[in-house]
């Protein structure tokens, strides 16, 4: 049976903790130039090396999309105002 207690409790997590959780914001990513940076000169330094270019190329990967995603944040409307297709 559910007591006076018990049910506060159940309110309380709604009422406090629970848009806690739902409107927590995303942690915020941030590009390190200096792993680039570094990795580039390992390169200076070995440049015959595949596995520093590999690094390279995933490194210059991942600043690119993010840089991508970080555009569409900007350009993209938001939902409540993104036009509705008719059909």
């Amino acid at each position: 049976m559910i007591t006076k207690r018990k049910l506060t409790g159940v309110v309380f997590c709604f009422i406090f903790i629970l848009p806690m959780v739902v409107f927590a914001q995303e942690e915020a990513k941030t590009i390190d130039e200096n792993i680039l940076k570094d990795i580039y000169q390992q390169y200076l330094k070995t440049p015959e090396d595949e596995f520093i270019l590999k690094r390279i190329e995933d490194e210059r990967s991942s600043i690119r999309d993010f840089i991508e995603e970080e555009l569409q944040k900007v350009v993209a409307p938001p939902p409540e105002e993104a036009e509705i297709d008719p059909s």
